[in-house]
């Protein structure tokens, strides 16, 4: 009969034996300091991407660790870990973590990387890349001091200058009050040969209109179509003929 840690579906038990770690004796005092972190510094380090640790080599660089520490004395962990982030996606998450040089730009690796995500923005005023620690929607007075406002004004050409001119002479026309002067006749300044020209030219408008109003004679073809017409046309001639 099979032993009972033996039967299917039951867990067999496992004792753990711990081994006490030697591999830190092997290491001197500034190599055993400058791999021992801080809980405060281990929640920063756990906060850098997971492509630049690989890249690193599964580990953060020492470079990284000293420049954290040095930034836990001015700031706290959050802050760290919030340039971290900021710099990351801002920057570098679409970039590659190695370059290898070209003439206008140096070679870089990761963990030149990790050290750019902690380093100190270069501000005397020690602001956040380039925003107030404090009050994070302010910008530092030091990297972005206040500017008073000037307007700028180019100086124009003859050609421009003239059609301002113009433009400014035409709304200037436009909001000045009208003057209203009397109105005088134009029969009041004519001479008497004028107006005697004046009256022939009126009665000769006169008579050609009549004229135009007098219709010919309805013809036949006119009376046959429209019978009722051509007779309220023939009485309204002859009652115009009476007057």
């Amino acid at each position: 009969m099979p032993a009972a840690s033996a039967v299917r579906g039951e867990r067999q038990r496992r004792s753990q034996l711990y081994v006490p770690s030697t591999w830190k004796s092997v290491l001197c005092d500034e190599c055993l300091y400058a791999r021992s972190i801080t809980g405060r510094e281990r929640s920063v380090v756990l906060r850098f991407p997971p492509k630049l640790i690989r890249a690193c080599g599964g580990g953060a660089p020492d470079a990284a660790i000293d420049v954290i520490r040095d930034e836990l004395e001015y700031r706290s962990a959050r802050h760290l870990i919030e340039r971290i982030e900021r710099r990351w996606w801002q920057k570098w998450s679409h970039r590659p973590l190695s370059f290898s040089g070209a003439d206008d730009w140096a070679a870089y690796g990761p963990g030149d990387v990790a050290v750019w995500l902690v380093a100190p923005t270069p501000c005397p005023a020690r602001c956040e890349d380039g925003w107030m620690t404090n009050d994070p929607d302010q910008q530092c007075p030091t990297c972005h001091p206040p500017r008073p406002h000037r307007v700028f004004v180019e100086p124009l050409s003859a050609h421009a200058q003239d059609m301002a001119a113009t433009a400014r002479s035409v709304v200037r026309a436009a909001q000045s009050p009208r003057a209203h002067g009397e109105y005088v006749p134009k029969a009041a300044t004519m001479t008497a040969e004028q107006q005697a020209e004046r009256m022939r030219r009126q009665a000769e408008r006169d008579r050609v209109g009549r004229v135009k109003k007098e219709r010919a004679e309805i013809s036949a073809a006119e009376e046959a179509r429209d019978p009722v017409r051509a007779a309220a046309i023939k009485r309204a001639r002859q009652e115009r003929q009476q007057r």
